[in-house]
This record gives structure tokens, C-alpha cells and sequence, in this order.
């Protein structure tokens, strides 16, 4: 059995970041924003009396991050968040490796709901784009590995979006709504000589 555990932490803080400022390609720099956060990563292993060798692993970011200052041509900014910056993910993997060359595993992804743009679309009462919904991902893995003539040889089959879930891409222009990825098949080949 192993265990492995890390967190880093950081502060940011960004002089002049670029907004976007609600036409294509229009960009302006605001005075001062900042992000702070931490991710914690872990990781346990176990070998069974089989030979197998099953792996647990998780990750968790938090992100904090804050307009604070808007400077005089977009004051209604100040206090808000920075756009695209979900205030948390994670994701959590079960893997499975056997002495024989098998191998699968199971992951759940996730994105925290974010503040898709700071574009306003209703001047009169200060309302902004909505924030975009959170979403989990669930995808699955299962390949084999051998040795064929010297070569080596491995096919992994996967399915990524296992539950064909619906969600929202990041985008400048929120109103475009950008599909996620749907549930996708796939068989990869690879072949080392």
C-alpha cells in the first residue's frame, strides 16, 4: 500500500488583465484583479494477493478570484469574479492493472458553474450573462498490453461522456452556447518496435 498526497497553494495577483468588452475581437485592460486557491491531489494504491494492483486517486481545486479594480470605464465590474474561473473541480479515478496486461479504469470529472462573461446585456437594470451550469463527466477505460514478435503492443478501447451529458464550453461569446464534447467511442492501436 502507498499514499501519496499533495497541496499546493498560490496567490495571484494580475495587473492589468485584459476583458473582454462585449464586441468580437474587443478587448480593453482594467487596473488590478487577483485569484487565490488551493489543490489538493492524493493517491493510494493497493496490491492484492493476486498480483492485481488497484489505484484510487482524487483531485480538488478551489479558485477565489475577484475584480478589484474596474478602473472608470467599467466600474459595475468591480467585485465581481474573473469569467471562465469555476471556484471549484475535481475529479476522482479508479484503476485497476492486472500482472497479465489488462488494465481499466473509471474517472468522474468535474467543473464547478462559472461566470461565463462580464458582457452586459441589460445596461438599464446592470444584469450580466448567467453563469454557466456545473457538470460531471464520467468516462471509462479498459486496454490490454503484450509483447507480439518483440513488439509491443497495446489496444485501449474508451468511452469518454459516458452518460452523453450536455454542458456549456467556455466561450468570449456566451450567447453562442459552445456544446460540450457528447459521449464518444474510441479503440486506440499503438505499436513500440
Amino acid at each position: 500500500m502507498q499514499l501519496r498526497l499533495t497541496c499546493p497553494n498560490f496567490v495571484t495577483g494580475i495587473d492589468e488583465p485584459a476583458l473582454f468588452t462585449g464586441f468580437p475581437c474587443q478587448t480593453g485592460n482594467i487596473p488590478e484583479a487577483e485569484g487565490y486557491g488551493m489543490e489538493l491531489d492524493a493517491q493510494y494504491a493497493i496490491d492484492d494477493p493476486w498480483r492485481n494492483t488497484w489505484t484510487i486517486s482524487g483531485a480538488l481545486g478551489l479558485l477565489e478570484t475577484e475584480v478589484n479594480d474596474a478602473g472608470p470605464d467599467v466600474p459595475e465590474y468591480d467585485g465581481r469574479e474573473l469569467s471562465q474561473s469555476p471556484n471549484v473541480t475535481w475529479n476522482l479515478d479508479l484503476g485497476w492493472v492486472s500482472p497479465l496486461g489488462f488494465d481499466a479504469e473509471i474517472s468522474a470529472r468535474h467543473v464547478g458553474g462559472f461566470q461565463q462573461s462580464h458582457v452586459i446585456y441589460d445596461g438599464t437594470n446592470g444584469r450580466y450573462y448567467e453563469e454557466t451550469d456545473s457538470y460531471t463527466l464520467y468516462d471509462l477505460k479498459a486496454g490490454y498490453e503484450t509483447k507480439l514478435r518483440g513488439t509491443e503492443l497495446r489496444i485501449d478501447a474508451w468511452v469518454e461522456n459516458l452518460t452523453d451529458r450536455r454542458y456549456k464550453l467556455p466561450s468570449w461569446a456566451p450567447d453562442e452556447d459552445r456544446a460540450g464534447r457528447p459521449r464518444t467511442f474510441g479503440v486506440t492501436v499503438t505499436a513500440r518496435f
